[in-house]
């Protein structure tokens, strides 16, 4: 029987061992919290300002909104012009002879 250490306990001629895939792990492991710690700093500080730019934002588009909806909003004189070019129209259509189309057609074709 040999008495060889295995493969994956026999560091000194397999880098792949055991103990050298903990180390490198843990490194890995350690060097991702230390970001992560970082990384929740950062979020930390951008937040405040992230959310009164929002609060802006949301501010501004309801101004706006507002704004759009006043001036698209019928006011009374929109009504009156309505009613007034109905009435036009509807008088017109009742009487073609006022109408304008009919009086240049028999302006052209009253002439000798």
């Amino acid at each position: 029987m040999d008495d060889a250490a295995p493969l994956w306990l026999d560091c000194e001629y397999n880098p792949d061992c055991l103990f050298n895939r903990y180390v490198g792990s843990s490194k890995g492991i350690e060097r991702a919290a230390l970001n992560f710690g970082q990384m929740s700093l950062d979020v930390k500080n951008a937040l405040p300002t992230a959310i009164t730019t929002w609060q802006s934002i949301g501010t501004n588009v309801a101004g706006i909104t507002a704004n759009v909806n006043q001036l698209t909003k019928p006011r009374w004189y929109d009504r009156l012009l309505g009613y007034g070019l109905n009435g036009v129209v509807i008088y017109r259509n009742l009487n073609p002879a006022t109408s304008l189309t009919v009086k240049g057609a028999q302006l052209v074709s009253s002439r000798p």
